[in-house]
């Protein structure tokens, strides 16, 4: 599982770091970046929940935030005014794309690596 993790922080890492390079240079894939992000994010988040690697409380509210971003963004099919929402998560997923690759970091180098002695 550790290796996982940190593969894991390494991919988000990665596609952070690629979302930025593509919004900087070719600002006309701007929410393509958005979206590759998000369904990067999204597995991570799923391959945790069904693994059940989900036992940080910040996870699970990160998971569950993301699940009910997921959830909102089918109802806009049936509820059009509901798209005024969207216009605030373009101004908060990059934040919460830095917030969960922190999260993974946290986990994979933070978490893992403490000593065996504070454990009961």
């Amino acid at each position: 599982m550790k290796t996982i993790k940190k593969a894991d922080t390494i991919i988000q890492a990665c596609t952070l770091l690629a979302a930025i390079t593509v919004a900087v240079y070719k600002t006309d894939y701007i929410f393509h970046t958005y979206i590759f992000t998000a369904f990067i994010q999204l597995t991570s988040i799923v391959l945790h929940h069904i693994n059940g690697w989900c036992r940080n409380k910040t996870r699970n509210i990160f998971q569950y935030t993301m699940y009910s971003l997921v959830l909102l963004g089918l109802l806009t099919v049936a509820l059009p005014v509901l798209l005024i929402v969207w216009i605030g998560l373009l101004f908060i997923t990059p934040f919460m794309s830095v917030a969960y690759l922190w999260l993974c970091y946290d986990e994979s180098w933070h978490r893992l690596n403490r000593p065996l002695s504070i454990l009961k």
